[in-house]
């Protein structure tokens, strides 16, 4: 692999999270997915076939309503907000960084709408660095299906939805925050398999007995465990 790529850019848990290639790789790629993987930079959506799309910056969002068998969707349009009803068939969605708004138009991304969680196949979402990101839709618990959920440096994200404690498919969450009727003994609930774990809003545990049913110990992925008090 590292004969095609370079230049590899890890995040803290020393996993890649890009890289490179050589301008003669890329085009070869291009040429080999050029029916699975787009990459759109404008308004132009051609691509019924398309399987994973980056879209930056467009405007006419219902155009990729066409791609019914799309399975990655890398975005930060806030133009797609109102579409999550319309491509169920999505595995991962990544909003990092993401622009989009709700109310008023002039805010980041400060909610996601309720209709994501129509996204029942899915299986990756990514909201690291939303950072007005203050709230989760409440019928989180219905992405069942969900494996990996990304909330880094979303200092304003105070509470989790209930839901996520039904999520049992969940293996890795960025952080888990006390409060909100979340306690820590709940961290028991969710089967996550990662090396490191964020636990915020220490300050809400009011007792050593509701610290150890956390369980923690029987985390046998984890590595790195950070704590966080107010």
């Amino acid at each position: 692999m590292h004969s095609f790529f370079q230049d590899f850019v890890r995040d803290d848990e020393g996993n890649i999270i890009s890289c490179k290639m050589h301008d003669i790789v890329h085009n070869l790629v291009q040429i080999l997915t050029q029916n699975e993987c787009l990459f759109m930079k404008n308004n132009e959506f051609k691509g019924s076939k398309v399987r994973h799309l980056t879209a930056w910056e467009f405007r006419d969002a219902n155009s990729i309503c066409s791609a019914n068998n799309m399975r990655t969707l890398r975005t930060n349009a806030k133009y797609i907000v109102g579409l999550f009803h319309q491509i169920a068939c999505l595995r991962a969605l990544d909003l990092r960084r993401s622009n989009i708004t709700i109310l008023p138009p002039e805010n980041n991304l400060k909610r996601l709408p309720e209709t994501i969680t129509n996204l029942y196949n899915l299986q990756t979402l990514m909201l690291d660095w939303c950072t007005n990101l203050c709230e989760l839709p409440q019928g989180m618990g219905k992405l069942v299906n969900l494996r990996h959920l990304g909330i880094k440096y979303t200092d304003k994200l105070e509470f989790l939805p209930q839901g996520i404690g039904r999520m049992r498919s969940l293996r890795t969450l960025s952080k888990f925050i006390v409060g909100g009727g979340w306690n820590i003994g709940e961290l028991k609930n969710l089967k996550l398999h990662q090396r490191k774990l964020e636990i915020m809003n220490l300050e809400k545990v009011t007792n050593k007995d509701e610290a150890m049913e956390a369980q923690l110990k029987n985390e046998s992925y984890l590595r790195d465990l950070q704590l966080f008090f107010k």
